[in-house]
């Protein structure tokens, strides 16, 4: 009886502590994500145009997706999602960044890193997420 007490008590035990160090994994991800959007949102003006999201990411330390290396502004590429309104069409500039997130085991992640435009060129959004992808320490 004690050994099934054991047993229980110890499988218990690794359940309990793997949701730890995964509530411990999502809470750095997220405060990595919130910090990097603040920094880019405040490195750029509500009135600033793709050309400058495109200096904001390569400021920050961003690499910038490169859509048609043919076109002049071959930086800008084009979204739509669909809505119960209809299909919405913007123009984005995005940018990957590797970043080191230190949970109980240092992971290398991508964060992209998008900012949304209308078809007039305003500026609408901006929009910083984790990609599910590690890095690969190969690819350096």
């Amino acid at each position: 009886m004690k050994r099934k007490r054991f047993i229980i008590i110890s499988i218990l035990g690794v359940v309990l502590l793997d949701a730890g160090f995964e509530l411990f994994r999502y809470s750095c991800a997220t405060s990595v994500v919130r910090k990097c959007k603040m920094q880019l949102e405040s490195s750029l003006s509500p009135s600033a145009s793709p050309e400058d999201a495109r200096r904001c990411l390569e400021t920050n330390g961003f690499d910038v997706v490169q859509w048609d290396s043919h076109a002049p502004h071959g930086w800008v590429g084009s979204c739509e999602s669909i809505s119960s309104q209809g299909t919405n069409r913007t123009l984005v500039v995005v940018g990957y960044k590797k970043n080191a997130i230190l949970w109980p085991i240092r992971t290398d992640r991508w964060i992209e890193a998008t900012f949304h435009f209308d078809q007039s060129y305003t500026y609408l959004v901006a929009e910083v997420n984790l990609s599910p992808i590690s890095v690969n320490k190969e690819s350096d």
